[in-house]
């Protein structure tokens, strides 16, 4: 098994690669002159990216039949191969062509293979072992566009095929098929770099193995790229508990997944980009068995630009949250009083659980690193927000003053703007409990149905936050009662006060408010800011009494 921290990427064998040598017939058929088709560039000159036809080397006339396999043309290093492709009738084979080329050298090499678009034809380009089995394929391009396998792994002495072939929808209607069209091919082989993937690793079971560093190309849509960080034994320095560290590089017009997975293909912690974002996924468990990353262009892709993957093991965090924890179901236990901290990432929630033993008010408070814009959530059933706290700007963190809970767990949820991380420094989670003395408001109370319960002539404490709150509270008139009056302390000059004895009471225009009650009637009293003024950290005072 593999030390994670100081190995660097040593790329994956090509699956299925034999060694068997050139296996097709050369059949001669004069051509007229036609663009090249086929160049193959010994791995002795420059690796450098090019384009068909860029190189100055002798070609040599594509020799039909060359439609399958077992009649495929070799390539003769490191001459070209003229050939064509055209549309077929409705009914028809698909037009063919299948070259085989034997890797020179020594090692393992990276081959980029480039074909040039076809003028109304829609080209597949697929690249397949010595046993005829399909390693990868190109099949991006549209109508007209190149196609391009911009990082195969190969091996030297092996024999690989390439196939060509119009992928478009076949030519119908009375009229022939247009004639045969010229296309381009280019295949430059270069030693392969340490770091670099392996490709095919598309899926779990072709994982590169993976050290501290891995480069390689998102080189078509919905690439995927898999790899392999197997688990340092316990005295080869990574301790019980450890965490994986990732971060990975934009790749302009690509918008990126990454991912760890335990060895079943469980997705432990992944975050997501918008295009041209760099991805960055922190303090995730590693399995106990091999851990896998996987990468993935979920839209776009480049055959040019490279990403770089930086994996690194960290030993646990003391007070820090656990990934997976973005639902209920796998949320972090926090201890009330006690500090947690936590990481975020693009795509990133973290949910923490607090138990209450009994009737209790909970407050929480989310300290949060210069700008990063974080969102503080309670959570009701199906994960979903009953009370969001989003008012305090970059690197201002955000709070709930007064949360009730008439004991049990309580749900809260952290998340932060699309491009914003908290990574390199965490944020900071205190959940505070009390016992309900009865005189403070019960959040969420923002309707009618949750209107916290008051006592006449007692005073009552409550919060005009998050920005946009409304606080309401019920009270049952007692017998002898004509009159119910509400005052409004210590609030913002904008809080206004209103009575009501339906579910639906419109705020009020100031901060008192009268009406004429009917004893053993309930009666609600609503708090509400009309300017929606930022919320204030001191409480505001309602006293409700009758006459």
């Amino acid at each position: 098994m593999t030390v994670r921290r100081r190995a660097l990427l040593v790329l994956a064998l090509v699956a299925g690669c034999s060694s068997r040598p050139h296996v097709g017939k050369e059949r001669d058929r004069p051509d007229a002159a036609r663009p090249p088709a086929v160049v193959v560039v010994d791995r002795a000159a420059p690796p450098t990216p090019s384009r068909p036809g860029s190189r100055d080397v002798a070609l040599v006339d594509e020799r039909e039949p060359d439609d399958d396999l077992a009649h495929a043309q070799p390539l003769e290093m490191p001459k070209g191969v003229r050939g064509t492709i055209a549309l077929t009738a409705a009914g028809a084979r698909p037009d063919e062509d299948w070259y085989q080329w034997v890797v020179a050298g020594a090692g393992r090499q990276v081959a980029r293979v480039e074909l040039s678009g076809v003028p109304g034809i829609q080209l597949g380009l697929e690249a397949l072992d010595g046993d005829g089995q399909k390693l990868t394929a190109s099949l991006d391009g549209g109508v007209g566009e190149a196609q391009v396998i911009p990082n195969l792994s190969v091996e030297a002495g092996h024999t690989y095929y390439l196939r060509v072939r119009a992928q478009a929808a076949k030519h119908g209607g009375a009229q022939p098929p247009p004639p045969a069209r010229p296309y381009s091919l280019l295949v430059i082989a270069a030693d392969e770099t340490l770091g670099e993937e392996r490709e095919p690793n598309d899926v779990v079971a072709q994982a590169n193995p993976l050290g501290a560093d891995a480069s390689g190309l998102f080189g078509r849509r919905h690439d995927e790229d898999w790899f392999q960080l197997e688990a340092d034994a316990p005295d080869a320095g990574a301790p019980p508990g450890a965490t994986v560290r990732l971060e990975l590089s934009a790749v302009e017009g690509v918008a990126p997944s990454v991912r760890i997975a335990d060895a079943a293909g469980r997705t432990i912690a992944e975050a997501r980009g918008g295009k041209g974002d760099e991805l960055r996924l922190r303090n995730a468990p590693l399995p106990a068995g091999p851990a896998l990353v996987g990468l993935r262009a979920e839209s776009g892709f480049s055959t040019e630009a490279r990403w770089t993957l930086r994996a690194q093991v960290e030993p646990p965090l003391e007070g820090a949250e656990v990934e997976p924890n973005d639902t209920r179901a796998t949320a972090t236990a926090v201890v009330a009083g006690r500090p947690v901290a936590g990481f975020l990432w693009p795509g990133d929630v973290d949910v923490f659980r607090l138990h209450a033993d009994g009737p209790s008010l909970v407050r929480a408070q989310l300290d949060v690193p210069e700008k990063v814009d974080a969102r503080l959530a309670l959570l009701a059933d199906k994960d979903r927000a009953r009370l969001l706290a989003d008012d305090g700007g970059a690197g201002k963190g955000e709070a709930l003053p007064t949360v009730f809970s008439p004991g049990g767990d309580l749900f809260f949820r952290v998340s932060a703007r699309p491009r914003d991380t908290a990574f390199d420094a965490p944020y900071k989670l205190t959940l505070t409990v009390e016992p309900d003395d009865g005189a403070t408001e019960h959040e969420p109370d923002d309707g009618a149905a949750e209107a916290t319960p008051i006592d006449a002539g007692r005073p009552v404490r409550g919060w005009l936050a998050p920005k946009g709150d409304q606080d309401w509270y019920r009270v049952t008139a007692p017998a002898g009662a004509a009159t119910i009056k509400a005052t409004l302390e210590g609030a913002a000059r904008s809080a206004t006060v209103a009575i009501g004895e339906g579910s639906r009471v419109a705020p009020g225009v100031g901060a008192t408010a009268a009406a004429a009650v009917v004893a053993g009637r309930t009666y609600f009293v609503l708090v509400a800011d009309r300017a929606k003024s930022a919320p204030s950290s001191e409480p505001y005072r309602l006293t409700v009494a009758f006459e």
